[in-house]
Parts: C-alpha cells; structure tokens; sequence
C-alpha cells in the first residue's frame, strides 16, 4: 500500500469512527430536547412509530448488503463506469418497490397496534406520526442503497459526511421546528435527515458516475436476479439482528 492510499484508509477509518460518535451524540440531544419539550411519553410513542415501520425494511431484500461487494468485484474487474449504471437503478428500484409495497400492507396493523398502547391525550399524534415515519423509512431505504454503492465505489469519507450532516440536520431541524410544530418537530427532524442525506449522496453518486439519471430508471431482469442471489443472505443477517433488538 503506498503512503497516499495508507493516509486515504486512515482518513475513511477516522471518518467512519466520527460518524458513529456524531450518531450516538445528535441521538442522545434529540431525545433529551424530545423529552423536555414533549414528555417522556410522546417521545415514547413516536420511538413505538419509528421503531415499528423499520419492518418494512425487510421488503429491500438485502440489496444494499449486496452492493458494496458486486461495485467493487466490477470495480476491481475493470468495468466502465457506465456498464454500473443498470446494477445501480435495478438495486435501488427494487428497494424502493419492496419497502414501499411492505410498508402499506403493515400500515394499517401498526396504526392499531400504535393507538393501542398510547394515550388519551396522545391519539392525535398516532396518525401523522406513522405517515412521517413510513415517510422517512423510504427515504432512508434509498440512502441506505445509495450508501452502499458509495462504500463499493471506495468513497466511503463521502458516506461518512453525508451520514453526519443528516444527523446534525435532524436535530437542528427538531430544535428549530419545536415552538411552532409541537411534537411534530420530533416527525419533522427524521423526515429532514432522510431527504437530505438520500439527495445528497444520490448527488454524490451521480458526481462519480455521470451517466445515471436523475431518478433511477433502468431495470435489468439479470441484475436484479444476482442481487437475489447475495441479498438474500444479508437479509437473513438483517432479520436476525432486528429480531433480537431491544
């Protein structure tokens, strides 16, 4: 490894470490702003929302595991940046299809299960709540993927900004929004970072291969059946862990 690559590894290293610190620091503030501006029990609701749309998240297939290593096997081979573009749409695609499509038929079980355990005077949120988290689950679905084609194109101290800039999007956001929005502010700073970071790493991503589009369009019938194949055990990877979080 020449002394160029060993100091670009150390800077993705050093990037990727400060992205979890960022995480886990614009977390902690969110939730300790939620809670003295809204109430430990309507941050409580809106973490019950949040945490139960994720199962929409089984409908992506695991394609964003499979990215990185397909990119960089094609990467490694060669392959004109071109040649990406119909893996890159067809991922995307199908993950946006699959979350959505999960997402609706578990809509109206969740919405029951969420007014279930919440309070009289907690009701009113429920709604909006769940459509804003659905909202930005799909959001986050496509920044995933996109993420993953960052990593499999070597650009991970792109994804390591981008990720931090959302978070510190979401906190700034619910602070801003919180006099005038009341608990929604906690919907809105969710919502913000998804958008932001699924924009601006598709930017990004266009930046290192000029030839997509400004939505993904192109599906392949063969790319799609090669990240079945890797996808599927990612996904079980997935399932298990999100079975076993708290």
């Amino acid at each position: 490894m020449t002394a160029k690559a060993e100091v670009s590894a150390s800077s993705a290293i050093g990037l990727t470490a400060a992205q979890v610190v960022v995480q886990a620091v614009t977390l902690f503030i969110a939730y300790r702003v939620g809670v003295s501006q809204f109430g430990l029990s309507m941050v409580g609701i809106w973490s019950v929302a949040s945490a139960a749309v994720t199962l929409g998240r089984v409908g992506d297939l695991g394609f964003a595991g499979a990215l990185p290593r397909l990119l960089a096997q094609r990467r490694a081979g060669g392959v004109p940046a071109d040649e990406l573009v119909p893996l890159i749409d067809t991922a995307l695609l199908a993950t946006l299809a699959g979350t959505l499509s999960l997402s609706l038929l578990l809509f109206a079980p969740l919405l029951w299960f969420t007014r279930s355990i919440a309070g009289p005077d907690q009701q009113a949120v429920v709604l909006p709540f769940l459509l804003m988290a659905n909202a930005a689950l799909l959001m986050t679905a496509a920044f995933v993927a996109i993420s993953s084609c960052l990593d499999g194109l070597g650009r991970f101290r792109e994804r390591a900004v981008i990720t931090m800039a959302g978070a510190l999007i979401n906190v700034a956001t619910l602070m801003a929004s919180a006099p005038w929005l009341g608990p929604q502010a906690l919907a809105a700073g969710a919502g913000m970072q998804a958008l932001v970071t699924a924009v601006f790493g598709w930017s990004r991503l266009r930046h290192q291969i000029p030839a997509l589009g400004l939505l993904p369009r192109r599906w392949s019938r063969a790319e799609f059946r090669g990240l079945l194949a890797i996808g599927k055990f990612t996904q079980a990877n997935s399932l298990l862990i999100m079975a076993f979080e708290p």
